[in-house]
């Protein structure tokens, strides 16, 4: 038992990561987005996030929907564009990923394109867990699954019906 530890669901990294499966499974969630637009540092910044949200806002259009023409979007540098762009693109594969993979498969890529891996592998070694680079291998990991199980369960995270069914007969 760990006496004064963060609770698994209110750490930083379990946040982001569920945001990015909310993103996958819900491209309209603004707030998600918006949340790990810079996990990991990307470079862009509240000035480009607010111009983008502007621009979003004015011409009625998703935040998502606007980064995907943010070279369209006038008051961003290029540079600040190409940056968004890389992320939508990014979002865009991830969404693609998710469409033929599993959960499990879907939190590992997002924890290994983000990097978290590292601060997780300190974490299971500081619970006194052995690193083995297996994702089912810590309670830590089973934590995360069944947080996503649960978020499909009620609603919050939206997966095609099939690998639903399966997903949730797996578990049972």
């Amino acid at each position: 038992k760990i006496i004064g530890g963060t609770n698994f669901y209110s750490r930083k990294e379990v946040k982001d990561i569920v945001s990015y499966l909310k993103v996958v499974g819900n491209p309209y969630d603004d707030m998600a987005i918006t949340r790990i637009i810079n996990v990991p540092k990307r470079g862009i910044g509240a000035t480009t996030i607010n111009r983008i949200s502007d621009y979003a806002y004015e011409n009625n259009m998703t935040f998502r929907e606007a980064m995907g023409i943010a070279d369209e979007i006038t008051s961003l540098s290029k540079g600040a564009a190409t940056k968004v762009l890389k992320f939508f693109k990014y979002l865009e594969d991830l969404t693609e990923f998710s469409r033929t993979s599993l959960v499990s498969e879907l939190i590992e890529k997002i924890i290994e394109d983000t990097e978290y891996v590292d601060a997780i592998k300190e974490d299971i070694e500081w619970l006194g867990f052995k690193w083995e680079n297996e994702f089912y291998a810590s309670d830590y990991f089973q934590q995360l699954w069944d947080f996503a199980i649960d978020l499909i369960k009620e609603g919050k995270a939206y997966i095609d019906e099939q690998k639903q069914e399966d997903i949730l007969a797996q578990k049972g």
